[in-house]
């Protein structure tokens, strides 16, 4: 919640700003997460697991 803005352009402003981080938070999640079909760069072995 944002209080103390009252001219609509600073609410459009800061509604732009705030779509564009949350569109690049999800857009870094998606980057991190393994894509099916895909495998891995080095193979997993035991010393993984130490």
């Amino acid at each position: 919640m944002i209080s103390g803005i009252d001219r609509p352009g600073e609410i459009a402003r800061n509604g732009r700003e705030t779509v564009t981080l949350i569109a690049n938070s999800l857009a870094r999640r998606a980057a991190d997460a393994p894509q099916p079909g895909t495998f891995a760069a080095r193979p997993f072995t035991e010393a993984h697991l130490r």
